[in-house]
Order: C-alpha cells, then sequence, then structure tokens
C-alpha cells in the first residue's frame, strides 16, 4: 500500500437524496477518471463530500480513485472495528469543560470498506487515524494534507461535531465510517457484503 496522505472527509447525504432510489454504481464507476452526473447522483444518496480547500480531492485525485476502487469491488470486503484508544481524543470535552477527573476511555466502532489483500494493514491505520487525529503539534506516524476530525467525530462537543461521518481515503481507496447507515447505503452501491 501506498503512504496515506488524502483523505476526504464524508457528511450524510442530503435529506431528499435519501428518498431517491439509490443506482448501484459497481459497473458506472469502474476505471473511470471522472464522475459524471448521474454517476454523482447515485454517489449524492450514500454520502456527500466535505470541502476539503485543494482542487485536488475533488477534481483530480477522488474520481480516479473512486474508479479504481470499483474497478476491484468484486474483492471488496467490509467491516467493523473497535477502537478502545483514541488518545487524549476521548478527553476532549473534559478539557474543554474543565471537570475534576477525565471520562474513562470509551469503545467506539468504526465501520471499514476496503480491498480484501489491504484489510490488516487499512485497520492499523484507521486505528492509528483515531488515536492520533486532533494531536496537532505532536509527532504524528501518519501525515495529512487534512485533517480527518476523526476525533471530533468519535467525541462530539457541540452539535455540529456531527458533521463528519465517513472518510475516503484517496492513496490505497479506502471508507471508513462512524455512521451504520454510511456504511451500509455504500456497501449496497458497491455490492459489498459484510463480514462477520
Amino acid at each position: 500500500m501506498e503512504k496515506t496522505w488524502l483523505i476526504q472527509r464524508l457528511k450524510a447525504p442530503w435529506p431528499q437524496a435519501v428518498a431517491e432510489e439509490p443506482v448501484p454504481v459497481k459497473g458506472i464507476l469502474c476505471g473511470k477518471k471522472h464522475i459524471s452526473q448521474q454517476d454523482g447522483k447515485a454517489l449524492g444518496t450514500a454520502f456527500r463530500l466535505d470541502y476539503m480547500g485543494a482542487a485536488e480531492f475533488e477534481y483530480g485525485t477522488f474520481p480516479e480513485s473512486l474508479g479504481a476502487f470499483a474497478a476491484r469491488s468484486d474483492c471488496l470486503v467490509a467491516f467493523t472495528v473497535a477502537t478502545y484508544d483514541f488518545a487524549k481524543n476521548h478527553r476532549r470535552a473534559y478539557n474543554v469543560k474543565k471537570e475534576e477527573l477525565p471520562p474513562p476511555p470509551r469503545k467506539a466502532k468504526l465501520y471499514v470498506i476496503c480491498h480484501c489483500d489491504d484489510a490488516v494493514e487499512v485497520t492499523l491505520r484507521v486505528m492509528t487515524l483515531a488515536k492520533e487525529s486532533g494531536n496537532y503539534g505532536e509527532k504524528r506516524s501518519i501525515i495529512l494534507k487534512e485533517g480527518t476530525m476523526l476525533n471530533v467525530a468519535l467525541d462530539p462537543l457541540e452539535p455540529y461535531d456531527n458533521d463528519y461521518k465517513g472518510w475516503y481515503e484517496l492513496n490505497n481507496g479506502f471508507f471508513f465510517f462512524t455512521c451504520p447507515d454510511m456504511f451500509a447505503a455504500v456497501c449496497n452501491l458497491f455490492d459489498v457484503k459484510v463480514l462477520g
């Protein structure tokens, strides 16, 4: 696997997009280097892209990576990862509220879709991202162009902290989610069966 550098944040789809019938994209996107309006409509039933501040996410790397992901869809696996260690991030609310005792570590479920050959490495990277997200100014083993905001999603403090529910890693092509509904929607779009 390549080094992880670009991760696209994903938000929940707009309510009107969910109401429409999802269109399978397994065959539509294979090998494409751009996303047509029809492809975008199908993907919009599962998620919407967060603005990442760099055109390379939306106009180059994202559609190319997603096309390669779709081309390998016969070998995709979907599974759940339980993470208990999101470092200091589970203490985010404690730090802001200045309570006397920090809360005990919480467990969180992350839902992953990746190529079957990459499952072990993807699990390690997702766990590392959960552990290191938000540790600004400290040494991290995965350096990204833009932050994932995964720490915010795992430990929401404000209502808008729940905006980020999924992520797509563009360098190697894998999804991970905190939202089981978005996970299920992407599994349906790419016809991926969930393990276990």
